[in-house]
């Protein structure tokens, strides 16, 4: 995060949002600069998609398999992604 600091002057915001892969659902908070749309901060992303504070469900599941402090996933399996409210 200091990385965007010393580049853009301004401190990364979490954005909560939920990661739909062909099989679970990652609900999680991406880092972004602030006025940077999630779409944008994703496609600047290199080839893996950084998330902290993340919960893990089947794709059409309420029953958590897994809750992790951080995971990566691979943004070629991502198949679309919102925002939480």
């Amino acid at each position: 995060m200091a990385k965007y600091e010393e580049k853009w002057g301004a401190k990364s915001e979490p954005a909560p949002i939920v990661v739909y892969l062909e099989k679970f659902r990652v609900e999680g908070k991406m880092y972004r600069l602030p006025n940077l749309r999630v779409s944008d901060a994703i496609n600047q992303a290199p080839s893996f998609l950084p998330l902290k504070d993340v919960v893990v469900y089947p794709f059409d599941g309420d029953t958590p398999i897994m809750s992790k402090p951080f995971l990566a996933v691979y943004k070629h399996h991502i198949v679309f992604v919102t925002e939480q409210e």
